[in-house]
């Protein structure tokens, strides 16, 4: 049972490119080498942003979703996470659509209350 502290770690007396598990006070019989350890890393941080320009893109009048398009664009060209590129590039031409809608719609109701 691993305690509150437990963590992946170099043991001092070992081979440096092993990690040994430490339950917070001893080291149990779990072993793993150091290269497998997968770093978190962001992969594609275009798609990311990109996406994140498009949900805020209806929040802003459209403003952020020319730059969701553009990194959505550019965010394709790479191999990793083309989805997120792809789901940002659509949410930013969407909310300009709909902005060009709603500003179609709202003179178009303003020339029609006008009086005569």
């Amino acid at each position: 049972m691993t305690g509150h502290g437990a963590k992946w770690q170099p043991e001092p007396t070992a081979n440096p490119s092993e990690l040994r598990h430490l339950d917070g006070e001893q080291w149990d019989e779990h072993s793993s080498d150091a290269s497998s350890q997968k770093s978190c890393k962001l992969k594609n941080p275009l798609a990311i942003v990109a996406l994140l320009c498009g949900i805020v893109g209806y929040l802003t009048f459209g403003l952020s979703s020319i730059a969701a398009i553009a990194l959505g664009i550019m965010g394709r060209r790479k191999l990793t996470q083309r989805s997120l590129a792809t789901a940002g590039l659509v949410l930013g031409i969407a909310s300009i659509i709909g902005w060009i809608i709603v500003g179609i719609l709202s003179v178009t109701m303003g020339v029609a209350l006008l009086p005569s």
